[in-house]
Parts: C-alpha cells; structure tokens; sequence
C-alpha cells in the first residue's frame, strides 16, 4: 500500500488528526490493520461521525450485528482473528475516555450519535426534547395536561444545564424514563413505569444501560433547574412535582433555581407549579414547610400533623386546647371549664351524663341518671313527691309515700293487709276489707256484738 493510498483511506475515515488522544499508525500491507482500513474505506463497515471519538488504532465503527452499538478491534491478538468488540456507545467512551470526557460531554454524544431509535438509550436536555419525553412517555402525574401553564410544560424547568432525561425510544414513544445528573454520574431511584405497571421491563433496561456506562443511584441536592415564571400568578413559578428533594431555592443567578433537601420552598405540587412563600419549621418535629400551611398556637408554629395531634377545638366554646388538657364525651373533646358546666357523674352508677339529663333527689341526697332513677325513685300517686321505692307502699298498682299512706290506707284488723281506707268497712271497733267482712259474719264470732243473726238465705248463700 502506498502512502498515497494510505492518505485516501485516512480522508475516507475522517479522522480527526488534531485530537491529541489519537496517533498515527502504520499500515503494513496485508495485515489486519490494512485489512480493517479497506472495509471501512470500500463501505464495509459503518463509519462513526467524526464528532465521535476513537482511538486509532481500534478501527471504530456501527457494529453490523446490532445497530445501536459500536464495534472495534480491541488489540493485536483479536486483530490478527478478526474478532471485533462490541460495545454500547456510551460505555466505549466511557471505558476509554473516562478522563479526557466529562460525564455530561458523553451524554451529549450517545444523545446525539442515534445509532437506532429502536430502544436506544437516549439523553433529553433542551426544554423540547424534555416535554416530547413526558408527553409521549409513561404515565405519571408530570404527563398530564394540567401540568402545562400557559404553554409551558412543567418539566421544562430540568433544561438548566445540569439534569438530562435519560429514556429508551421506540419509535414515536418513550418506553421508560428517570431524571439523571450526568456530571455526577448518578439517577434518581424513580424510574417511571414503576413497578407493577405496564412496560415496567423497559424501566429494568434503562437502569441496567445506566450501569453499564457507569451512572449509579445518588441525590440531585445542588442541581440547577429554570425559573420561569408563571403569568399573572403572583409568587408562581412553574415547577413539577419533584419526585426527590422536595424543596428549591433562589441561585446566584436569578435566573436559576437550586434543588435542596429539607430547605427552602416547597415544590411537592402536582399542579406543575411552586408558589415561593416563606417557609419555617415546625416547633415539634422540626420539619420545614410553608407557613401558609401552618398552624400556630401561643406563639409557636406547628405543621398540620403535628397540630391535629397536640391539639383540638373545644365542641362547646370554639377555642383550642392541647390534647392532653381537653375531656372527651361522646365522641367530642370538651375544655375543662364547659365539661364541667355541662357533664356530671351520676352518684349511683358512676357514668358521666350531661347535667340536663342528671336529677338530685333529697331522699338519697345524691344526684343519679335517669336509669338509675327508675329503679332507686317512685313518685306518690297522692301528693306527687319523689321518694326511695324503699319508702314507698304499693297498693292497687298505685304508690303511698308514708305521710299520704298514713292519711288514705287502713290496715284490715283481720288479715292484717292495707287497704285504701275508703275500701274498708268499720265494724263494730274493728275495721274489715270487704273479704273478710264476708267471712266474719259467717263465723258468727259469738263475742262480736255487732253481729246480727244471719238469716238462712245468707247462711246458705255465703256458705
């Protein structure tokens, strides 16, 4: 081979001679390296742009086996058996170039390289790219039509130059996405389908071609993202809910926003937006939120579950109360001061009742529920008062305190039982019921001397 035809083959491949990382090379007629300069100047093999770099001695080129990678005679041995490497593009310059590339700078190249869109790992980074991801991806609350505030999507943010999103395309649709920080080499634990849903396979690839090129699981916490503003929303920014460090706050470049963790403002909405309100932190579990969206209570501020679990409304007067000083009665928390104005204990039985429903009777000197009324209390059928069913005597299915009781029953001087006294009949000094009236007169007690003889009929008719 002469150096003329040496030349033509080096233009054919497009080397790029300034490039300090490769180096001329020798080529011997006949041998393995002759033999991979003529494929790829004949068209043989697919050459790689030229913004593509490569060592030179590797023959770098489409691998024909699988579109979407390289291949490349990794050393003399393999030279020599025409056996050729294939790689992903990422991890080749990963492998190679580790220390001449920055991991953003090979982002930039397997993005722009597309070997085949066929399920190829790919990096969004411009703001059209980012919203074409999420639009025509997987389901998540950041693909919906809400998050889009006045033309704007609310991913876009991420095109600040720091954060790409990494996707497999196939066709016109991205199977599986996650948000990555190419500088640092790292991905966000939320790859999206999540587990369980459909397609969730391609999710299990992309973190697997994620690996591959060096990324791992890491944090965002420093990340810049865009400050666009939201029109005619005051203190609106657009913003999607950030899946890991919930909170941003203002760069040094007023145009940036910085993701944080733990500080700053809130950005956990999922209405594409943030709203920049003063944040604090909450005087019991410390956790910092916005201050619209707390609660305080002498002279401290609490977050809304901090504050549901401390403290409560009295039903009765309105004011709140720490848990621990309120009472509770069916189902309501009372203050102090309203559960004893309206509850009470029932003197019998123990239980609590409100005041209205508790009565005090002066015969037992306590005050009792209704219940314990009904088996402790009866009232006189004469004179109305309420007395101990103790003291009460039951006549004819009607009740005598004793006072009425001496006043209206007699006690029969026959069979001794009481009797209202308008029921009994005198007799002689002696007081009868109707029975035993009856009875007397049969007997003929020979010392009554207010017996009559009987006549025959009444002997015969009452015997």
């Amino acid at each position: 081979m002469s150096i003329e035809e040496y030349h033509i083959i080096n233009e054919k491949l497009q080397w790029n001679t300034n490039d300090p990382v490769r180096h001329s090379i020798r080529v011997i007629k006949n041998s393995w390296q002759y033999r991979e300069c003529v494929r790829l100047a004949d068209g043989t093999y697919r050459p790689l742009p030229d913004y593509f770099p490569r060592i030179m001695g590797h023959f770098l080129h489409a691998s024909s086996k699988d579109a979407r990678l390289v291949a490349f005679t990794e050393n003399d041995e393999k030279g020599n058996k025409d056996i050729q490497t294939i790689m992903k593009p990422g991890r080749y310059l990963t492998k190679y170039f580790k220390g001449s590339l920055a991991p953003a700078e090979i982002v930039k190249i397997v993005h722009k390289i597309g070997l085949d869109d066929n399920l190829a790992l790919r990096f969004a980074m411009d703001r059209e790219d980012i919203r074409w991801v999420y639009e025509r991806g997987p389901q998540s609350c950041m693909s919906a039509s809400n998050v889009v505030n006045k033309g704007v999507h609310a991913a876009e943010v991420y095109a600040a130059g720091d954060l790409a999103v990494a996707y497999i395309k196939s066709g016109d649709r991205a199977l599986a996405r996650v948000l990555t920080w190419p500088d640092h080499l790292v991905y966000i634990d939320y790859f999206y389908p999540k587990y369980g849903h459909e397609h969730y396979e391609y999710s299990i690839k992309l973190k697997e071609e994620l690996r591959e090129i060096g990324y791992s699981q890491g944090s965002l916490n420093g990340a810049r993202l865009l400050k666009i503003k939201c029109k005619d929303k005051d203190k609106e920014y657009i913003m999607p809910y950030l899946d890991t460090n919930n909170f941003i706050e203002h760069n040094t470049d007023d145009s940036l926003f910085v993701m944080t963790s733990g500080e700053g403002y809130r950005s956990d909405r999922t209405t594409g937006l943030a709203s920049l309100v003063e944040q604090g932190g909450c005087d019991e579990c410390e956790e910092c939120t916005r201050l619209d969206n707390m609660y305080g209570y002498n002279g401290n501020n609490y977050c809304e579950d901090c504050y549901s679990n401390l403290f409560s409304n009295c039903n009765e007067c309105g004011n709140t109360f720490r848990q621990g000083n309120l009472s509770y009665h069916n189902g309501d928390d009372y203050c102090q001061r309203c559960y004893s104005n309206l509850f009470g204990d029932c003197n019998k039985c123990g239980n609590t009742f409100r005041q209205d429903s508790l009565s005090h009777y002066e015969v037992l000197d306590a005050c009792i529920c209704e219940d314990c009324a009904a088996e402790l209390i009866a009232a006189c059928e004469i004179c109305e008062g309420a007395f101990a069913i103790g003291d009460i005597a039951e006549i004819d299915d009607s009740s005598y305190c004793p006072s009425c009781a001496e006043k209206h029953l007699s006690t029969c001087d026959m069979c001794e039982d009481t009797f209202v006294t308008g029921t009994m009949v005198p007799h002689g000094d002696d007081i009868y019921c109707a029975a035993c009236l009856e009875d007397h007169r049969i007997e003929r007690n020979p010392d009554c001397k207010a017996c009559e003889p009987a006549t025959e009929e009444e002997i015969v008719c009452l015997s």
